[in-house]
């Protein structure tokens, strides 16, 4: 699915960073819905990037503040159709990078 796909690219992508540290998704609730805080907070997680990809095949990024338990930042982000192709991952990676900074 494509927001299997999403996750697991911008996982792998921060995961090559050296700004952020991954916590895997086997040790970190899922976030649909409202956000545990208080749960990341003992996982030692300081910000949670919550995406999800919108019925108009944009992708949507929320950018979690733990500390302070606010969204900080949401920016939408367009897709290139077909979903999954060459442009679609490589718009996916963009917004990797875009995260980062």
């Amino acid at each position: 699915a494509r927001g299997d796909s999403v996750t697991a690219m911008l996982s792998r992508d921060f995961d090559y960073s050296d700004r952020f540290t991954v916590v895997s998704s086997t040790s970190a609730p899922a976030s649909s819905g409202a956000i545990n805080y208080p749960l990341f907070t003992k996982l030692g997680v300081d910000g949670i990037v919550q995406a999800s990809v919108l019925a108009s095949g944009w992708l949507r990024v929320a950018l979690h503040d733990v500390g302070t338990k606010k969204v900080r930042n949401t920016k939408d982000f367009p897709l290139p159709t077909p979903a999954l192709s060459p442009a679609w991952r490589l718009a996916v990676h963009g917004v990797a990078d875009g995260i980062e900074e």
